[in-house]
């Protein structure tokens, strides 16, 4: 299921390594079916689509569907399991879109990087990946997470 993601040097790299086959779920589920029929006439708004179909729309579905149960027709208690999980699947979806963006951008993108370069683009998804896991389950309020995630930047 897994193949070495903590050595991904792109964020799209390391959500083709992790859970890959939940990845090829979403992809066949969400992404290509927008990606073939809408917005056809401007790429990046085409892609924009398809990517957050996948990684928002069908991530934050599969989640709703997996707990469902667990809350039994309560929906305000799911409304507040998943405020959280709302503001994680956008962030990703908007790192992995931008991620897709910034290698298509990139000439020579397929060449190996240096070393310390190959290092610090681990560390950039290794962070990435670690504030957007704040967002990704647990009790703390809204504000809470708000205070941790701008306190590591030096904000809060």
């Amino acid at each position: 299921n897994t193949y070495k993601p903590l050595l991904a040097e792109t964020i799209v790299e390391f959500w083709n390594r992790y859970y890959f086959y939940f990845k090829e779920l979403l992809v066949n589920t969400f992404f290509l079916p927008t990606f073939t029929r809408w917005f056809r006439q401007s790429p990046r708004l085409r892609l924009l689509a398809a990517v957050f179909a996948a990684a928002f729309f069908g991530n934050l579905y599969y989640h709703v569907l997996k707990s469902a149960p667990l809350v039994r027709g309560d929906w305000m208690a799911l409304a507040a399991m998943f405020n959280p999980r709302l503001i994680y699947c956008f962030l990703l979806a908007a790192g992995i879109y931008l991620s897709m963006r910034r290698q298509q951008l990139r000439p020579g993108a397929s060449a190996p990087r240096s070393r310390p370069r190959r290092a610090v683009a681990i560390l950039g998804v290794w962070t990435f990946f670690s504030v957007i896991h704040v967002w990704h389950r647990g009790e703390a309020s809204f504000t809470d997470r708000v205070d941790f995630v701008t306190s590591l930047v030096g904000i809060g």
